[in-house]
């Protein structure tokens, strides 16, 4: 048993854990609770910059997202 990474995730895929902040420490919780966009459109921006500095991405059309 992994007591310092306590959940288990049942998937074939690659996954990743983020652990953003901890609401019960003040500082975290605050941040969270101000700009909780920011968490999520920083993770999503790096996952771009990862996979299209890897050549991944098709270049955008300027039709729909991206």
């Amino acid at each position: 048993e992994d007591r310092e990474h306590p959940f288990l995730v049942l998937t074939t895929m690659p996954a990743v854990v983020v652990i953003a902040g901890f609401i019960t420490n003040v500082s975290d919780f605050a941040r969270l609770e101000r700009f909780p966009g920011d968490y999520a459109a920083g993770l999503a921006q790096g996952i771009y910059n990862y996979f299209r500095d890897q050549g991944a991405l098709d270049p955008p059309t300027g039709h729909g997202r991206g």
